[in-house]
């Protein structure tokens, strides 16, 4: 079974309800790269890759597709049986890019779980558990406003929150943390993400002055 076709597709995703605030960047709209696999035997296998906007992390969008149209004419005749193969082959198409190569990756795997018959999770090595707990997380905002989001969410039934912080006065940032804590209190598993939008001192004054909550830091 190999590849005898690649479509790569660009697609925008809209935030729901407005801008996803973090500390270092504001993005109204994901865009995402989606792949698709199309082998010799007629089955298909579709992959992605997602940048949070280009500051989360050193990858973006046009990066993806840069180095998906630099990797796919090499790719054609590709034997997809063996990943291990397919991986020594785009390392040798383009260094580096794993952001990039993921979206194919993800689109064999799913084209070989058809071909096989199997979860992809069962190409893998099988499931440890089959559900999955789920979590939200808040943009960075008013102490009161991710309160009462927070407190809404757990009415929803979300076992976990995850409090964007961080581009702001770091009292502001433990104030919002205080609060939700007073909304929800052990109902919901906190955890507190700056973006590496705080220093040192503020990692330091947020640790003594919430050592009494439960939170996780990112």
């Amino acid at each position: 079974m190999r590849i005898v076709e690649i479509h790569i597709y660009q697609k925008a995703l809209p935030v729901v309800g407005g801008a996803y605030t973090m500390a270092r960047a504001s993005v109204t709209a994901l865009d995402t790269t989606i792949v698709k696999l199309v082998a010799d035997n007629g089955l298909v296998g579709w992959g992605e890759t997602c940048p949070v906007g280009s500051t989360y992390q050193p990858h973006h969008a046009l990066g993806a597709r840069a180095a998906l149209i630099e990797m796919a004419p090499g790719l054609i005749g590709a034997e997809l049986p063996h990943p291990l193969r397919l991986y020594r082959t785009m390392d040798q198409l383009l260094n580096g890019h794993g952001y990039a190569k993921a979206a194919i990756d993800i689109a064999a795997h799913d084209l070989l779980g058809k071909h096989y018959g199997v979860r992809v999770c069962d190409l893998l090595g099988g499931a440890l558990a089959e559900k999955v707990p789920s979590y939200y997380a808040t943009g960075v905002g008013a102490p009161d406003d991710i309160a009462r989001i927070t407190a809404e969410k757990c009415r929803e039934g979300y076992p976990r929150i995850q409090i964007k912080l961080g581009g702001r006065p770091i009292e502001i940032d433990i104030e919002t943390v205080r609060k939700v804590w007073e909304a929800v209190g052990y109902k919901m598993r906190l955890a507190a993400d700056a973006n590496r939008g705080w220093v040192t001192r503020d990692v330091l004054r947020f640790s003594r002055e919430c050592a009494d909550i439960p939170v996780v830091l990112e």
